[in-house]
């Protein structure tokens, strides 16, 4: 299946959105209560052949000065501002495949994180900082 939003001769081409449904029942506080649907993108197992990539990547500029598109994760924010019990923030997780083979050659996959290259500048940066918190401890930084 392919969708595509098309290209403009002039000005901004249209964009694509997929989002799931807000959750709607109602608690007895009036608040939402419902779970919010899922949106989920994966790609094809292979049977006899590797199985197929996800690829996020921003766009493309062409334009003197102009910079490529930004690809952003981020998850979901607890956004009850109640002090007992407002909610959590939702995780962001990243690992590589698994390997359910018994074999010692086998490995599983890695994960790879590195800033972008530069023909003539400077290489991009590798950013790591736990979280902050405006009232309670920052987050803690483990390697």
């Amino acid at each position: 299946m392919y969708v595509s939003t098309g290209d403009a001769t002039l000005g901004d081409a249209g964009a694509f959105v997929v989002q799931g449904g807000r959750g709607s029942q109602q608690n007895a506080a009036g608040a939402s209560a419902g779970s919010g649907g899922a949106v989920s993108l994966m790609a094809g197992s292979g049977a006899s052949a590797a199985g197929a990539p996800v690829v996020l990547q921003g766009g493309d500029s062409s334009a003197s000065g102009a910079t490529g598109g930004t690809v952003r994760i981020e998850a979901g924010a607890g956004t009850n501002g109640d002090r007992i019990s407002g909610g959590n923030g939702g995780s962001v997780e990243v690992s590589g495949g698994a390997s359910n083979s018994l074999s010692s050659s086998d490995t599983a996959g890695p994960v790879s994180v590195s800033g972008g290259t530069a023909q003539g500048g400077i290489g991009g940066d590798l950013n790591l900082a736990s979280g902050s918190s405006r009232l309670g401890s920052s987050g803690k930084v483990s390697i």
